[in-house]
């Protein structure tokens, strides 16, 4: 049985593994900038429960919710050069 979050003995707890890292083929190519990062859980912004680093990983629990949960992490970054490198991600996971 699927932890559960203290408090909402509905709602599973699931472990996200979140990793940023350099362009293997370009590695000068983006710059993180953490303080640009956000999460939203279904609308809900749970960044608080990150703390991104260049180059890092992150074991990060989030609780989901019974159905359809839709996960958005996006973070600015910048080329080499200086220019805009956005980078959005949309995770669907599904409870059932």
């Amino acid at each position: 049985m699927p932890e559960r979050e203290p408090g909402h003995a509905g709602r599973p707890l699931v472990d996200l593994l979140v990793t940023t890292v350099r362009h293997v083929e370009h590695p000068a190519r983006d710059v993180l900038k953490p303080v640009t990062f956000n999460a939203l859980l279904n609308g809900d912004n749970i960044s608080g429960r990150f703390t991104p680093e260049p180059e890092g990983y992150q074991i990060v629990r989030i609780p989901l919710t019974p159905g359809r949960n839709t996960l958005v992490l996006s973070v600015a970054g910048a080329t080499a050069s200086g220019q805009p490198a956005p980078d959005t991600h949309r995770l669907l996971l599904r409870v059932e």
